[in-house]
């Protein structure tokens, strides 16, 4: 039901609407919250959650994939040792 309000509200004004309450790592950290499951590796997590729509800022939207493949190879424990690792990151790029 999400998506369909989305979509509506981007034929009635041509934007799609926020996905989150926030933007950037704070973004992915909400949609992984949903059912992110960890332990888990980089490959399986850009596989179960890459998928996802993030807000990068308050216009611009992404899948996760964009800053999940910034990741090091590994096991990553939580959500928090995920946003540890790219904090890093250039966001400005992704």
């Amino acid at each position: 039901y999400k998506d369909a309000a989305r979509l509506k509200v981007f034929v009635q004004t041509g934007g799609f609407p926020k996905v989150t309450s926030s933007v950037g790592l704070a973004s992915l950290k909400e949609v992984l919250e949903e059912d992110a499951q960890f332990p888990t590796k980089k490959g399986e997590l850009i596989a179960q959650q890459g998928w996802k729509v993030i807000d990068m800022t308050a216009s611009r939207r992404v899948h996760a994939s964009k800053l999940l493949e910034h990741l090091r190879e590994g096991t990553f424990l939580d959500i928090d040792q995920v946003l540890e690792a790219l904090r890093n990151i250039d966001l400005t790029a992704v």
